[in-house]
C-alpha cells in the first residue's frame, strides 16, 4: 500500500465516531442566547433614542454594543455549525476562548442591570417578567461556565519530545504515551479539554507514565518530520503507546477522540503489557 501524505491542512476532515456532540451543541446554544440578548440591547437602545426624556446621546453606546454582539453571535453560530457538519477544525481557537471569557463578563455585568437595576419600562404588561428572565438567564449562563472552568481541574503534565526523556523512561521501565497534535485539529482539542483533564487520567499519568507531546501545528521542523516517519504518523491526532521496554504497541494506537473511560482502558492495558 502506498504511503499516505501527512495531513497538514487545517480544513481536512477527520473521523469523529467518538466525539462528544454536547460541547458543540452548547456552543451553538450560547451563540443563540447571545443573539437574543443582543436583540434586547438593540431594542432598549432604540427605545432610549426615540424617547424625549433621554435626549439624543444615551442610546448610541448600547445600540453599537448590541449590533456588535449580534454580528459576533451570528458569525460564531455558523462557525460552530460548519465545524459540526463538516468536522472541520476551527482556525480560530484563541478567538473562541476570548469569546467565551467575554460572554461571561458581559453576562455578569449586564444580567443584574437588565434584570433588576434598569428601571425602564415598556408598554406591555409582560415586560417586567421578560427583564427578569433575561437577567436570570445571563447569571445562570455565567455561573454554568464559571463552574465548568472551576471543575475542569489541572491537566496532564506533558514533556517535550527528546531521546533523553525516552531513555529515562526505559531505564525506569515506565510506559510512554506520545501525543501528536495540532492546534487546528478539533479531536486534538477535545482530547485535551475532556480526556486529558479527567482527574483519573491525570492521576494515572503522573503515577505510572511518561507523557510526551509533539506539536505539528506548523511544518518545517526536521526533528518532528523524522518522528512522523519513525512512528508512521499520517494525520492528527495520533497517540502512540510505548511499553516499558520502549516497544510500540500498535494495537493501542489512537487516531481519534476517545472518552476518558475508554482511554483509561488503554492505559491499563499498556501497564499490564509492561508488567509482563
Amino acid at each position: 500500500m502506498p504511503d499516505q501524505p501527512f495531513i497538514t491542512d487545517p480544513t481536512a476532515t477527520e473521523a469523529s465516531s467518538g466525539k462528544p456532540a454536547g460541547m458543540k451543541r452548547s456552543n451553538q446554544v450560547a451563540s443563540v442566547v447571545l443573539f437574543l440578548f443582543s436583540l434586547y440591547i438593540i431594542s432598549e437602545a432604540l427605545k432610549m433614542k426615540l424617547s424625549d426624556q433621554y435626549g439624543p446621546g444615551p442610546g448610541l453606546f448600547p445600540l453599537g454594543l448590541g449590533l456588535i454582539l449580534a454580528v459576533l453571535s451570528i458569525a460564531l453560530f455558523f462557525e460552530y455549525s460548519s465545524a459540526k457538519k463538516k468536522d472541520k477544525a476551527s482556525p480560530f481557537p484563541e478567538q473562541q476562548a476570548l469569546f467565551s471569557v467575554g460572554l461571561v463578563a458581559v453576562a455578569l455585568v449586564a444580567g443584574p442591570h437588565l434584570g433588576w437595576l434598569d428601571k425602564n419600562q415598556a408598554g406591555f404588561k409582560a415586560f417586567p417578567w421578560l427583564k427578569t428572565i433575561v437577567g436570570t438567564a445571563c447569571l445562570v449562563l455565567a455561573t454554568f461556565w464559571i463552574t465548568a472552568w472551576a471543575m475542569r481541574g489541572p491537566g496532564i503534565d506533558w514533556h517535550s519530545y527528546s531521546e533523553q526523556t525516552l531513555q529515562q523512561a526505559a531505564a525506569q521501565k515506565k510506559p510512554v504515551i506520545i501525543d501528536f497534535y495540532a492546534d487546528w485539529c478539533t479531536p486534538c482539542r477535545e482530547l485535551e479539554e475532556v480526556t486529558f483533564h479527567h482527574s483519573e487520567v491525570v492521576r494515572q499519568s503522573q503515577k505510572d507514565f511518561t507523557m510526551v507531546k509533539v506539536d505539528v501545528t506548523r511544518g518545517g521542523n526536521s526533528i518532528h518530520e523524522e518522528l512522523l516517519k519513525q512512528y508512521g504518523v499520517k494525520g492528527v491526532p495520533t497517540i502512540v503507546f510505548l511499553d516499558g521496554q520502549g516497544k510500540q504497541r500498535a494495537d493501542l494506537r489512537l487516531v481519534d477522540f476517545l472518552p476518558p473511560d475508554q482511554f483509561l482502558i488503554r492505559m491499563h492495558n499498556l501497564k499490564k503489557m509492561t508488567a509482563q
